[in-house]
């Protein structure tokens, strides 16, 4: 990020919480920067994304190997489309428990403003539909 790796060094070794990409976190951890068996919490948001090598799932394996015992505090609006996909990310961020909230869980009813959903059908127009099939066929 704009703090050059020398100066986060100084950081690392005294404050309590730092705010960096995951990128800038797993680079920190990969140089040594980041004292890693220091580290007692990791906070992932959009954790839906720790699929594959991305930068969260790079961020929970080096620090794993780093630190006797961390935390992941992983939050989500979507958590995964099906079982499978969000199997792998509990997998790939090491995640133990899972909590869930929704609309009319207890602790979150009383934030919510009040709102109307109202669902509309639009047809598609002949341009848009000439567009869709010229596009499918330029790019089956």
């Amino acid at each position: 990020g704009q703090m050059a790796a020398e100066d986060r060094r100084r950081v690392w070794r005294f404050a309590r919480f730092l705010f960096l990409t995951a990128q800038t976190f797993v680079n920190d951890l990969k140089t040594g920067v980041c004292p890693g068996e220091d580290v007692v919490c990791l906070v992932v948001d959009e954790a839906h994304k720790a699929t594959s090598n991305h930068s969260y799932v790079q961020a929970a394996r080096l620090l794993g190997r780093r630190s006797a015992g961390f935390r992941v505090l992983a939050l989500s609006a979507t958590p995964g489309s099906n079982a499978e996909r969000m199997q792998e990310v509990v997998s790939n961020l090491r995640i133990s428990r899972i909590e869930a909230r929704d609309e009319q869980s207890v602790d979150v009813v009383g934030c919510l403003k009040s709102r109307q959903m109202d669902k509309v059908v639009v047809q598609p127009t002949a341009e848009y539909l000439a567009g869709r099939g010229a596009g499918l066929q330029a790019y089956p």
